[in-house]
């Protein structure tokens, strides 16, 4: 699999090995304890969730692009799932996502991409990083799409808080599913 990125200005026709998309492919399912469900009104996306470890609240202005967002309770770790009806390639959905950080923080930059089988669903992992007003940061996220529409299934923190949180946010990424 051949996945191309510009890298600091490079011309995006060198191949960085850091950047290509890794032919690993993970199985994860859901934690035991991810026992509450919000489902997608835009496409079959299914967010299995611990209520009481993560607060969300749903997007219902229609503005913001997040169908929910969520932050795990009293902590510095965020979340979001960004759903649409738009059938949109997993590959170029994940570097549409680059190219959005890189709106907010033109150094932002992919440290890994991998696919993952989740819960059966086939899906790319990305971690980004990058600096927003003098702040370190990092999104791991899953990136998915199918004849329903596509799905950023997002956590973010700072960068120095990836190491403390990790186990929580593969615990929460792991609730994404599709209903059938």
């Amino acid at each position: 699999v051949a996945y191309v990125d510009s890298l600091h200005g490079a011309p995006s026709a060198l191949l960085d090995y850091k950047m290509a998309l890794a032919v690993i492919i993970k199985l994860v399912s859901t934690g035991p304890k991810s026992s509450f469900s919000l489902k997608s009104t835009k496409n079959n996306s299914v967010f299995w969730i611990n209520p009481k470890k993560w607060a969300f609240s749903k997007s219902d202005d229609g503005n913001e692009a997040a169908e929910y967002n969520f932050q795990l309770r009293g902590k510095d770790l965020y979340a979001m799932a960004i759903t649409e009806e738009i059938t949109i390639d997993i590959e170029n959905l994940a570097q549409i996502a680059l190219e959005n950080a890189r709106e907010a923080a033109p150094n932002a930059r992919i440290t890994k991409r991998e696919y993952r089988i989740v819960n059966g669903n086939k899906v790319i992992f990305q971690q980004m990083e990058g600096t927003i007003q003098g702040i370190n940061f990092t999104y791991l996220g899953y990136y998915y799409s199918n004849d329903t529409g596509s799905t950023q299934y997002l956590t973010y923190t700072a960068t120095s808080l990836v190491s403390k949180y990790r186990t929580k946010i593969n615990g929460f990424l792991n609730g994404f599913a599709n209903k059938l």
